[in-house]
């Protein structure tokens, strides 16, 4: 996936809900490479529907080659019901992602 932004910072994100429960974690991985600045991020919604309770971004600056990107986002809000996996992007970057991967994890109490 290659997306461009010139003017404005851009976010794209999946139409497809993953089920969560609060204390979980979402991690992220992928490929990318580009130039200026990127990442990924959860969108964490009530349900399985529309209503946004929070959003979790972070982004790098992007190298030339191609570079392993793996983030982990943990959630608290006790109303999480799902999330959306979200490409973020700064203005006047381009960048191909591949291999995008989100996997749920089970919080580790100790």
């Amino acid at each position: 996936l290659e997306l461009t932004s010139k003017e404005r910072p851009f976010m794209y994100f999946t139409a497809a809900t993953i089920p969560v429960k609060a204390g979980q974690k979402v991690r992220v991985e992928m490929t990318m490479k580009g130039t200026g600045k990127a990442g990924a991020g959860i969108l964490v919604y009530k349900d399985s529907g529309w209503t946004h309770l929070e959003t979790s971004v972070k982004k790098m600056v992007l190298p030339e080659e191609n570079v392993n990107y793996s983030e982990e986002f943990i959630f608290l809000n006790k109303e999480a019901g799902a999330v959306r996996l979200c490409l973020a992007m700064d203005k006047d970057s381009k960048v191909h992602f591949s291999e995008i991967k989100a996997t749920v994890i089970d919080k580790q109490i100790k």
